[in-house]
């Protein structure tokens, strides 16, 4: 099988001088099975370097796109404070994030795209989308935008602006709100591939495990709450259709139920679809820990359903021997 990994280097130490540690830690992760690495690198600033780094040991790297993170000046959601405070006090935390329906949104994606792709695509394997959606449906339905384009798009369609408590229960308008976020995101997903291909890379993803119906958590804070076609991120479409060409699901569920649930609803929704599917699971998240015996589990159980990649997620990108030795296992099966 063939392993990725989502990593942020979060193992260097010495920042100003990071390539030896870059080097070993590349070397042990080839050495034990790694091909394949997503990067967000929020420490350390060196690409180039890194992907030098890799390119020595023979992995090959994604450059991670987050529009939250890295647009020049990201069109903010807007809500009042008030909301912000009624979020926090009813859901257990602050959440605002790009608006995705907001014409700068899709200009400011292409140029970070455009741009990584012409400063680091000699040393490229693609582009990483990560968070290409609106953020989370619950806080999204609950705390409807108030942008400028959020609200020319409802006086459109609906004659008003914001709505009210009544407007948000009717089905043409959930509907309607829904379509038109999907159809934005949708469109920077296309026109970013059409970057990626004319650039001769990949475009990659990080997929909401919760697509439309899977198990999910639902406590507070509801960080990660989707399903993802509610947030505007309909991977399967877009997998479907060939606008990305590899789907990673962040299926990091602690409770093996859920994650063979999640599992099975990616691997049925992904059949023919011109876009690879790596079924994702994770060694430590903010769901919690898969300690050895579970995290084989869930390898043993993605290398079953005949999945031929995989990737995997690991909070403090670093790896104990007792997981390098699984990881390495399956890499050779």
């Amino acid at each position: 099988m063939k392993i990725k990994i989502w990593d942020h280097a979060r193992f260097v130490v010495n920042k100003e001088n990071p390539y030896p540690e870059l080097k070993a830690m590349f070397r042990l992760l080839a050495d034990n099975g790694v091909s394949h690495i997503h990067v967000y690198l929020p420490e350390i600033r060196d690409l180039r370097e890194y992907c030098m780094a890799a390119g020595e040991a023979g992995i090959t790297v994604d450059a991670w796109v987050n529009p939250a993170r890295e647009l020049p000046n990201p069109p903010m959601r807007q809500i009042t404070e008030e909301q912000m405070e009624e979020m926090y006090r009813t859901q257990g935390i602050r959440l605002k994030g790009p608006c995705p329906n907001h014409p700068e949104y899709k200009r400011q994606m292409l140029e970070v795209v455009g741009n990584k792709l012409a400063d680091y695509g000699d040393v490229l394997n693609g582009i990483h989308l990560d968070f290409i959606r609106s953020i989370n449906s619950m806080l999204a339905e609950m705390f409807p935008c108030g942008c400028d384009a959020c609200r020319a798009l409802r006086k459109k369609y609906f004659g008003f602006e914001m709505p009210t408590d009544k407007d948000r229960q009717m089905h043409s308008y959930i509907y309607k709100e829904h379509a038109i976020l999907n159809r934005h995101i949708t469109e920077t997903v296309a026109a970013i591939h059409q970057l990626t291909v004319q650039a001769g890379k990949q475009l990659s993803m990080a997929a909401r495990s919760d697509y439309a119906n899977s198990a999910d958590i639902w406590e507070k804070p509801v960080w990660g709450i989707g399903p993802a076609v509610l947030e505007g991120q309909d991977w399967a479409d877009w997998g479907a259709d060939g606008i990305v060409d590899a789907i990673n699901t962040m299926n990091y569920h602690t409770n093996f139920e859920y994650f063979m649930d999640n599992m099975k609803t990616h691997l049925r929704l992904m059949e023919g679809a011109k876009a690879e599917l790596s079924p994702g699971l994770a060694v430590q998240s903010s769901m919690g820990i898969n300690e050895p015996d579970a995290f084989e589990k869930r390898m043993q159980a993605i290398y079953e359903s005949g999945a031929k990649s995989l990737c995997i997620f690991c909070k403090p990108d670093t790896y104990s021997p007792e997981y390098l030795r699984i990881i390495k296992k399956y890499s050779e099966m």
